[in-house]
């Protein structure tokens, strides 16, 4: 992760840290009482403090290190256009079953888990292409996926909500894979090139209009549905 302070009469040195994300300990630590503390200093009273709703920059130990240095902080306003799609799902999560203090390390589980569950799916995606072939490959990984989503976003649990998002991991590979290596079958390696670079353009495009979607979907349960009927849609609509 890399972090740098910016105003109107200049900037921070670049502070790189080497393998690890921004925790509460090394953001207070490492950026607050080195950098932002001395940052201030060097312009003015006239200092406030601007950083985003991040879980790390919020937590109460944060807090209270910026009103014992006597730092002026900014609210950061409630419906700032934060297009990160998992960490609406933390604030949706923490507000609906309760996720906070001795429970906030929750959904951190989920998502390891998901990622996880993703390794193993990978594997089996292998031996499903192998024995039935990817055109079964896909569809039934396109069928998980889409109804997994779906489903996340009626669970009426949080252990609902864990397994939802394990199965969808376990089809993501599924739904990648399959179709890009068919295209490339299907054209030869004359346009490998070609077919590589349409479908990372594919890729980032859906990343872009997935933002999209966030910007404009308020909750993640309508995102979860944004995302998935599409997919289910043409689940039907192809088989």
């Amino acid at each position: 992760m890399v972090w740098a302070g910016v105003s109107e009469g200049g900037h921070s040195d670049f502070l790189v840290l080497h393998g690890r994300a921004s925790t509460v300990v090394n953001y207070r630590d490492e950026i607050l009482a080195p950098y932002v503390k001395q940052y201030a200093g060097a312009i003015n009273e006239e200092f406030i403090l601007m950083d985003d709703n991040a879980l790390p920059h919020r937590a109460r130990l944060v807090e209270e290190h910026i009103e014992d240095e006597g730092l002026e902080r900014r609210d950061w306003p409630a419906e700032s256009l934060d297009l990160n799609p998992t960490e609406q799902v933390w604030v949706y999560l923490g507000k609906q079953w309760d996720l906070v203090c001795s429970k906030r390390w929750l959904p951190v589980i989920v998502l390891t888990a998901f990622n996880a569950s993703g390794l193993f799916g990978q594997c089996a995606c292998l031996l499903i292409a192998k024995k039935f072939g990817k055109r079964v490959l896909f569809f039934s990984a396109l069928l998980m996926q889409s109804a997994s989503g779906v489903a996340t976003a009626f669970s009426p649990n949080f252990i609902c909500f864990a397994v939802f998002r394990c199965l969808a991991g376990l089809a993501i590979h599924g739904v990648l894979i399959a179709p890009s290596t068919l295209a490339h079958e299907l054209n030869g390696w004359k346009l490998h090139s070609r077919v590589s670079l349409l479908c990372s353009a594919a890729r980032s495009i859906g990343m872009v209009l997935l933002a999209g979607i966030v910007l404009f979907v308020g909750d993640w349960p309508n995102l979860a549905l944004a995302s998935s009927i599409p997919f289910l849609a043409f689940f039907l609509y192809s088989w």
